[in-house]
């Protein structure tokens, strides 16, 4: 069952863009993230990129979660890596949301 696989992860959030126009995670004085609470999700690594939509081609995780609020701001604390939301679907109970290492 997917309830079983659920786990707490750390998340961060994106702020602004820089100069290239790229987002920047949020930041401490020392340029360490910020974490900015915690969200319940279940990550499966995925083995086949999705090829049909260019909002998460190249996700790599596929999670799935409760969580309301999710979107294309947060990064996910995930073992040693952070992991950027690419694309969330908000169809039935869970949502599905697709995962990029940074």
């Amino acid at each position: 069952m997917i309830t079983t696989d659920l786990r707490e992860y750390d998340y961060y959030l994106y702020d602004t863009d820089n100069s290239y126009g790229q987002r920047v995670l949020i930041k401490d004085a020392e340029g360490n993230p910020i974490k900015q609470g915690t969200v319940k999700l279940a990550v499966y690594t995925t083995t086949q990129s999705v090829q049909d939509n260019i909002n998460y081609q190249s996700a790599q995780f596929l999670a799935l979660t409760h969580d309301k609020d999710i979107n294309d701001t947060y990064a996910i604390q995930y073992g040693e890596s952070i992991l950027k939301v690419l694309y969330v679907s908000y169809r039935g109970r869970y949502k599905q949301v697709f995962l990029n290492e940074c």
